[in-house]
């Protein structure tokens, strides 16, 4: 539709779908019946821009589609800023925080990451400070899974929520214990009776599981988002609680984890994690959980237990439907 001026009181200007956009060149304006928007050409970004249109920076930004609707997301693996530059708009937000570290001999698995989700919430222009807990780690266990020191995995904030960081896998002897969190540490196993896991936070996570007793009994799982760690074996530790799946960026991708608890030193194998927590492993250290999805560290079947059995860091993605 060409320009048309209607008397004293009214222009009309070219309008059309996105799909029917012209080529941009300074000073070009229209109407988008797509979006309802009155938009320009900005030569500064070179992209149309909807007058009042939502407008954010960030993070690792992306577009995808999901069922032929178009998304935007800002992805942060570490802290930083999510900048509105104009517009309101409710927009989902996955937080995750960092995992808890599994425990030293016959040790339970560490709880993941405390998990919130929201499908709305609200944002307007402004800055907004994001921020992505690290893992928990255990350190300084001597033999028998005597002494040392461990850390809960550390919050990650943002929009005005706050996920809680996973708890402690216990070790057994005089080792650190297990403690609550977003998901709560698996009990260490080959202790009378077999020691109990920690709790999760409600509406974040789930409690680890117990660990079996003497003689050879293996550590409790880590609780993880979706379901509570298992209870040790007789031999084995038991499995981390299931995490989450959420499509935040066109992949559906399973977060916070628990890590799985560790085995009696005499059973050579080798148990993995649950959907983004750590290992037990058999004598040795547990596994890591993965980066950046707030997995629980697997147990250790190691008496010094000290290695490869730190939470994985946290995460925070913000997405929100474009025209």
């Amino acid at each position: 539709m060409p320009s048309t001026i209607l008397g004293e009181h009214a222009l009309t200007i070219p309008s059309g779908t996105t799909a029917q956009r012209p080529t941009g060149e300074a000073g070009l304006i229209r109407h988008n019946t797509t979006s309802g928007l009155l938009e320009f050409w900005d030569g500064d970004n070179l992209a149309w821009v909807g007058v009042g249109e939502y407008q954010a920076s960030g993070g690792t930004e992306n577009t995808f589609s999901i069922s032929s609707t178009s998304y935007k997301g800002h992805k942060y693996t570490s802290s930083g800023v999510y900048q509105v530059v104009s517009g309101a708009k409710d927009v989902q937000l996955l937080l995750v925080a960092g995992g808890g570290p599994g425990g030293a001999d016959n040790a339970g698995g560490g709880g993941a990451g405390g998990l919130v989700y929201n499908s709305s919430v609200g944002t307007s222009t402004g800055n907004y400070t994001i921020t992505i807990g690290g893992g928990g780690a255990l350190s300084g266990v001597s033999t028998g899974g005597d002494g040392g020191s461990a850390s809960n995995g550390a919050n990650s904030t943002a929009l005005g929520y706050t996920a809680i960081g996973g708890g402690i896998g216990d070790s057994a002897g005089s080792g650190p214990n297990n403690t609550s969190g977003g998901s709560g540490g698996g009990g260490a196993g080959a202790e009378p009776p077999g020691k109990g896991g920690s709790s999760g936070t409600s509406g974040q996570g789930n409690p680890g599981g117990n660990g079996y007793g003497p003689p050879d009994g293996g550590g409790g799982g880590g609780g993880g988002a979706g379901q509570s760690g298992a209870v040790g074996g007789s031999s084995t530790g038991g499995a981390g609680g299931n995490g989450l799946s959420y499509n935040m960026d066109g992949t559906s991708r399973y977060y916070a984890g628990g890590g799985r608890g560790g085995n009696n030193n005499s059973v050579n194998t080798t148990t993995s994690g649950s959907q983004g927590g750590g290992g037990g492993v058999s004598g040795g250290d547990g596994q890591n959980g993965s980066a950046n999805t707030g997995g629980g560290g697997g147990g250790s079947a190691n008496p010094y237990g000290v290695g490869n059995n730190a939470g994985g860091s946290g995460i925070c993605i913000i997405t929100y439907q474009t025209v």
